[in-house]
């Protein structure tokens, strides 16, 4: 897929062609959007965090398959990044040489979250692993956010498995830089 924006509200579907013309798009067909001829796809949602900021969903943006020219032209559109990064295989050679090429002030709003936490099994590999990614983007993110969205859907908002999940804290970083 292109580059996904969601924003607040019910709008239909519809996505930005490369000379800037809108199209509607059906939901179900979103797979059939021409990748090379579409800037983005807007969706529309109704959700809190929508009020506050949109999101940009940056599909294979370390995909080496995917041309770096697809996401590199809504660069203009975003003020920050949420960069994820699976905890069994985080922050890889591929990540890194595309994060070179985000602009420094996109870098100063960008969060690095990494994600299925849960799928490390013990407090040494979780320690070993956040270390590891600190060293390594040292001053390339505002914060690095460790996370389990299982986890964090299934908790209720304020008790111990919404902490422990790392949602609290993501939110929290979230905030700061939104």
């Amino acid at each position: 897929l292109p580059p996904v924006w969601i924003a607040a509200g019910s709008e239909e579907p519809f996505r930005v062609d490369t000379e800037g013309e809108e199209h509607p798009v059906g939901f179900d067909h979103l797979e059939d959007v021409p990748l090379e001829e579409t800037l983005y796809i807007k969706l529309h949602f109704e959700a809190e965090i929508l009020d506050h900021c949109d999101l940009v969903d940056f599909p294979g943006i370390s995909d080496p398959n995917m041309g770096s020219e697809i996401w590199e032209r809504m660069l203009g559109e975003v003020d920050g990044i949420l960069w994820c990064t699976h905890a069994t295989q985080a922050w890889r050679q591929s990540e890194a040489a595309v994060w070179e090429m985000i602009p420094d002030h996109i870098r100063q709003n960008s969060l690095l979250l990494i994600t299925r936490f849960d799928k490390l099994i013990n407090d040494n590999d979780r320690k070993r692993v956040c270390a590891r990614v600190a060293k390594e983007t040292n001053g390339l993110f505002a914060g690095l956010c460790p996370i389990s969205l299982t986890q964090a859907l299934a908790a209720d908002e304020g008790g111990d498995l919404w902490e422990t999940s790392g949602a609290h804290a993501f939110y929290g970083a979230l905030v700061s830089v939104v």
